[in-house]
């Protein structure tokens, strides 16, 4: 679970002042400092636990996607921890036509829980509202 790059072995005393890199498997997360220093026989801070983590979700042009945990906002959704909620909001004039329509998913055991929204462009009195893109 953590990697420790050196001649040394999980258990194995080590001098005053050490500093050790803390680092998680795949589709793992650090809860708390990548790096830590021995201090009088402990780790200072201590080490985090590994928490496995969800796939990444970006937000989009016609997407905005918010995470939140333990009602806490978070900067984005990369790499998520369990227990995390996506919020997916449509932009203005697209609609979800996913299979769910609950705009809410929860990262849970390493998986979004539902299938992600599907934002397509709405259709007004039979219509289609189109999208311009310029290129650069």
């Amino acid at each position: 679970m953590y990697d420790v790059p050196s001649q040394k072995t999980p258990g194995e005393l080590v001098p005053p002042r050490t500093v050790l890199e803390v680092s998680c498997n795949k589709n793992h997360k650090l809860d708390t400092y990548e790096i830590v220093t021995c201090v009088r026989g402990e780790w200072r801070p201590e080490i985090g636990k590994c928490l496995r983590t969800c796939p990444t979700i970006n937000s989009t042009s016609i997407m905005t996607v918010t995470c939140t945990l333990n009602e806490q906002t978070l900067k984005s959704c990369a790499h998520p921890f369990d227990g995390t909620v996506a919020r997916f909001q449509c932009a203005r004039y697209f609609e979800n036509q996913g299979q769910e329509k609950d705009p809410f998913r929860l990262c849970s055991n390493g998986k979004w829980v539902g299938s992600l929204p599907n934002c397509v462009p709405q259709v007004a009195a039979g219509l289609y509202l189109r999208m311009h893109q310029t290129l650069s």
